[in-house]
């Protein structure tokens, strides 16, 4: 997402250059830039006074433009009544989403997701129906503020991964199941592609 072009002269606040300077080191943990190229672009981004000289400095980057100087929805709301529910692909990924679920399912894939700096808080109320937390690598969920009555909580990602992203999964599973996982790989039979 880019800044609109009567935007680019408007000045830039502390928590917009932090953002920036947050995905550029994780850029360089990708080994998207190298170390003398993250230097070379963090003293940029804090000299910076307004959106459009930080636009260039992640516009090439693929994991997203923050939204500079505009404020999102902190909390999103997800009900699955019948039928499914689901987030998946590229998308950007609120701080709070509330996930319940009637009778359908609902699956939250941050694979391709754009992650917020920091915790993102998934609260969930499985009625009858189940929630399937997707996250990649790099990224811890904590899921031990979730209840259950005859559902099942099941997390196979650890906690202990120091990343600029974390998930924190809370709230109760009634009937239906919570199952925290990692992407699932797929293996080629004639090598890789």
């Amino acid at each position: 997402m880019t800044t609109d072009p009567d935007r680019k002269n408007l000045r830039a606040s502390d928590a917009d250059r932090e953002s920036v300077a947050a995905l550029l080191h994780q850029a360089s943990g990708e080994g998207r830039i190298s170390f003398a190229e993250l230097d070379d672009r963090l003293a940029k981004v804090y000299a910076a006074t307004t959106y459009g000289e930080l636009e260039p400095l992640i516009d090439d980057l693929p994991m997203g433009l923050p939204t500079l100087g505009r404020q999102e929805p902190d909390t999103v709301r997800l009900t699955a009544t019948v039928n499914d529910v689901r987030r998946e692909g590229r998308w950007k990924v609120p701080r709070h989403i509330i996930a319940k679920t009637e009778m359908g399912n609902i699956h939250l894939d941050f694979t391709e997701a754009v992650l917020p700096v920091g915790e993102v808080l998934v609260e969930v109320e499985s009625k009858s129906g189940g929630v399937v937390v997707i996250v990649p690598d790099g990224v811890p969920v904590n899921a031990e503020g979730v209840g259950q009555d005859t559902g099942a909580v099941t997390n196979d990602v650890a906690d202990d991964t120091l990343g600029l992203s974390r998930i924190r999964v809370i709230g109760h599973s009634g009937m239906g199941d919570v199952t925290i996982r990692r992407p699932r790989r797929r293996w080629r039979l004639f090598g890789r592609r």
